[in-house]
């Protein structure tokens, strides 16, 4: 059994890193918060979810299938590395347990990413 006794001892070490860049663009919902959007604001975040260039293109690859081939640039490119986290629920992105705010709504939120 030294096969056996090997593969259990042998790990893969994996680094997880933070990215700053989407402190702007990811906010937190978690599971004990309840986000209460008015019937208004729920459509308005769905709308502008969906026209949002970005945001519009990860829907549509999380519908059908993201490209295997990678030659995205700026924001997409950091969508497609949290492709595997992203969730769409009801006209809304999310990373993990964060809705992903439109850009165009982002102002709401009052928040100066330091530079």
């Amino acid at each position: 059994m030294f096969i056996a006794d090997f593969l259990s001892r042998c790990g893969v070490k994996t680094k997880e890193s933070f990215d700053h860049t989407m402190l702007d663009m990811v906010h937190c919902v978690t599971e004990t918060e309840i986000v209460n959007f008015s019937d208004e604001r729920l459509e308005e975040f769905k709308k502008e979810t969906a026209s949002d260039e970005v945001l519009g293109k990860v829907m549509e690859y999380y519908m059908k299938g993201w490209p295997t081939s990678v030659s995205f640039e700026g924001d997409l490119a950091h969508y497609f590395k949290m492709k595997s986290d992203i969730e769409l629920n009801d006209g809304l992105l999310y990373f993990k347990t964060r809705l992903i705010i439109p850009k165009k709504l982002r102002y709401l939120l009052n928040y100066q990413p330091t530079t």
